[in-house]
């Protein structure tokens, strides 16, 4: 898959609903954009690097209620 293929999220919900619930999903979110313009990394690194770390949350018992 190269960059044109890969798009951004879109909003669940349709264009009028929350991307976010908090800001500081927000701003985490614009830290990962800044670094990632900055090519510390690509997108498919912080992809699976995220969903890495979401199984090891999910293996070590975490619930992932999106609390």
């Amino acid at each position: 898959m190269n960059a044109a293929t890969m798009a951004m999220p879109q909003p669940p919900g349709g264009t009028d609903a929350p991307v976010f619930r908090e800001p500081w999903e927000a701003h985490a979110f614009a830290m990962v954009l800044a670094l990632h313009e900055r090519g510390l990394f690509t997108w498919r690194e912080w992809a699976d690097t995220l969903a890495a770390q979401i199984s090891a949350a999910q293996a070590a018992g975490d619930a992932d209620q999106g609390d």
